[in-house]
Formats: C-alpha cells, sequence, structure tokens
C-alpha cells in the first residue's frame, strides 16, 4: 500500500487536531513497516515534534513542501492542480485526518477525519479556514469521500443527518489517551506555583480560546460560585488564544480584571499533566465537541470533570461525568458545589474516570484506522 497522510497539523503548536495527527502516526508507524507510509506536512514555518522514534520508522517516509497553507487552500478551491500526486509523488489512498480537499488523481482512494460539524450549528462562530471552510466544502466534495471516520458516534450521527452518508461510509473510531497522563511529573505542584502563580487550589478548564469553548460564561459562572461558597479558589483557563475574543474579554472587564483568573495561553505536554494532576476538577462549557481530549486526560490525571450534558461527552465521560443542561448556570453552580463540598462523590467520579480512561488506546485507533484503509482499499 501506498498511503499518504496530510500531518500538517502537527507543525503547529499541539491542541486538538495535531495531538489526533501526532498520537495516530507515533502508533501507526509500527503497523506501516511493510508498506509505504508517506507523512506529508505543508507550510512555511514549524517543524515535526522532536522525540520518539516513529518519525525514523522504515515504513514512514516524511515529505515536505513550503507553499504557504492558506494559499494553497484558496487556489485548491479554484483550480485542480498541482494534484497531491504532483506535490508527493503516487498513492494510492489519501488521509486528512481534518477535513481539507485535495485535488487527487483518478484512482486515488480518501479517508477524512471528521472531529465535529459545530460549524452547521452555530454558523454565526465559526471561522474563514475553519468552519466557514469545511461548511463550504464538505457539502460540495462529501460524495467525492470513500471513506470517513468520525471520531465519535455523536458525529457519526451529526454526519449522517446533515449530509445523508450511508452509516457504511463512517466508521467510529475514538481517539486515544496518553499513558504519560496517569502519572503526574516530578516537582509538582512547586512548578506550577513557580510558573503560573498557582497558591491556592484551582480548577482547570483546557482549549483553545474561541466563541465554542464558551468561556465568557465560564467566567462569570465561575465568579458567582466564588462569592455563593466563600471559596478562594482559582480559575485557570489553558489554551493559546484564538478568534472571536470579544465576550472573553468582555466578561474579564465586567468583572474588574479577576485576581483568580489565570489565563497562562498554550501550556506545554509536561506542564499540563500537572495542572490536571493537581487540580480541583475540570470545567468544562463548551457548546459542541466532536470528542474532547481534555476529558479524557482529566480523567487519566485522576480529576473529576464537570461537563455540560451534550451526547458526545456522556459517549467520553460515562458515569464519571458530572454534567448540567448547557447554559443553566445553576445547574453549573451545583456540579461545582458537588466538588467543592462533596469529597467523597468527587473522589468516585475521579476513580471511575481513570478506570474508564484506561479503554481509550491510541495503539486501538491506529489498528482500527489501518483496518479502514485495508477495507477502501480491497485489501482482505
Amino acid at each position: 500500500m501506498r498511503i499518504a497522510m496530510d500531518a500538517s497539523p502537527i507543525l503547529k503548536e499541539l491542541t486538538g487536531i495535531g495531538t489526533y495527527t501526532h498520537r495516530l502516526l507515533e502508533a501507526m508507524a509500527p503497523l506501516a513497516a511493510t508498506d509505504r507510509f508517506i507523512v506529508w506536512t505543508n507550510g512555511l514555518r514549524g517543524c515535526l515534534p522532536g522525540g520518539g522514534d516513529w518519525a525514523y520508522s522504515p515504513g514512514l517516509i516524511r515529505k515536505r513542501t513550503r507553499i504557504p497553507g492558506k494559499l494553497l487552500l484558496a487556489w485548491w478551491r479554484r483550480f485542480p492542480r498541482p494534484t497531491v500526486e504532483d506535490l508527493i509523488g503516487d498513492i494510492d489512498l489519501l488521509h486528512s485526518p481534518n477535513f481539507f480537499f485535495h485535488p487527487h488523481r483518478r484512482g486515488t482512494r480518501t479517508v477524512a477525519t471528521i472531529h465535529d460539524l459545530f460549524f452547521l450549528r452555530h454558523p454565526e462562530k465559526a471561522e474563514k479556514y475553519g468552519g466557514k471552510y469545511f461548511r463550504d466544502m464538505l457539502g460540495e466534495y462529501a460524495p467525492e469521500i470513500d471513506h470517513f471516520i468520525a471520531v465519535s458516534h455523536a458525529t457519526a450521527h451529526d454526519l449522517e443527518a446533515a449530509y445523508g452518508i450511508d452509516a457504511d461510509r463512517i466508521t467510529v473510531i475514538h481517539h486515544g489517551v496518553d499513558p504519560a497522563f496517569f502519572e503526574c511529573p516530578e516537582g509538582f505542584p512547586a512548578v506550577l506555583a513557580g510558573k503560573f502563580g498557582l497558591d491556592r487550589p484551582y480548577f482547570l478548564s483546557v482549549g483553545t480560546i474561541e466563541p465554542r469553548k464558551n468561556y465568557a460564561f465560564l467566567i462569570r459562572a465561575f465568579d458567582r460560585w466564588r462569592r455563593m461558597s466563600k471559596e478562594d479558589h482559582l480559575l485557570v483557563i489553558a489554551g493559546r488564544p484564538g478568534w472571536g475574543l470579544e465576550d472573553v474579554k468582555r466578561a474579564i472587564r465586567d468583572l474588574g480584571s479577576p485576581p483568580w483568573l489565570r489565563m497562562p495561553g498554550y501550556v506545554d505536554r509536561r506542564d499540563l499533566r500537572g495542572l490536571y494532576h493537581h487540580c480541583r476538577g475540570l470545567l468544562l462549557t463548551t457548546r459542541l465537541e466532536g470528542f474532547c481530549l481534555p476529558a479524557l486526560e482529566s480523567m487519566a490525571a485522576g480529576a473529576p470533570v464537570v461537563a455540560p450534558d451534550l451526547p458526545v461527552l456522556r459517549e467520553v465521560l460515562g458515569d464519571a461525568g458530572l454534567f448540567f443542561e448547557g447554559g443553566d448556570v445553576e445547574a453549573f453552580l451545583e456540579g461545582m458545589t458537588a466538588l467543592s463540598e462533596r469529597e467523597e462523590e468527587g473522589a468516585q467520579r475521579a476513580r471511575r474516570g481513570r478506570d474508564r480512561a484506561r479503554t481509550f488506546t491510541w495503539e486501538k485507533a491506529a489498528r482500527s484506522t489501518w483496518q479502514v484503509y485495508r477495507r477502501v482499499l480491497g485489501i482482505a
């Protein structure tokens, strides 16, 4: 098999899709040992993540093109050349781990991973080269994709309902969790106190700061919980600034730049592990997710999770989550109270979460993905 993956998301700071691509490649390297597997990255900046032998596996061939990413996407919306094969050579199958349209030669089979369809439910909260691009291009080119990988049953259901795609063209493959998240790095919590000013107990939220994460709601609700409970806890929001930050900035201004809020920006993997292990709990207020890797990482670290009652979060968290109706401040406060005042309940959910997290592995995801490739190519 000659398979190529557009691994460009790993050139940036590893957030959700970058982590998915990186960990999938890492687990897939042993499976690719007898095949030609091209790890294709395109972009002017960035480099492959360091460490690990996966990037040098005999089955993985690294190819790099240096075309501005947004320019290439804009060009491909108008013109069918260059094809992927023009850029990287002959292939049998192309996998896009985050759906982008790639012109390709007749006969090349295609697999696309779909993470969520947030852009359909909230088009006003979609950015040009994110949700708006997916909305336009997925609707036009979905019939040409041979097979879709959905990262959750919730996403698969949305994909069927929105685009009429037959269920036999969709395979649900959950994310895995890096085993490192089950262990706390040495030297914490002193490192957290020195680096992030965490001199008091804190709650954590993780994810790029963008409208769908609903951080303005979280900040206002947390302020109300502090005043109601009289608890002197911090709120840490770990994530790089994205787009559409006006609501978050307004909430911070309205509360007088609260001294209990910490927003350190992007946090690397080691520090993030420490943050999970020492927080009182993970607080999610997202409007929609395709999978929600932070929920899984938090469970692995033994931190309970308060989350909106979305089908996908039920799918990931199971009976380990504390759920509230999205947008319902009173229900959110009840979840906070359960973590802060009912310690045994929080401990039980944390234990259930760790057990549940062990069932999600990247090795399982890689094997299932490889089976999709073989099925699409007609290999028994």
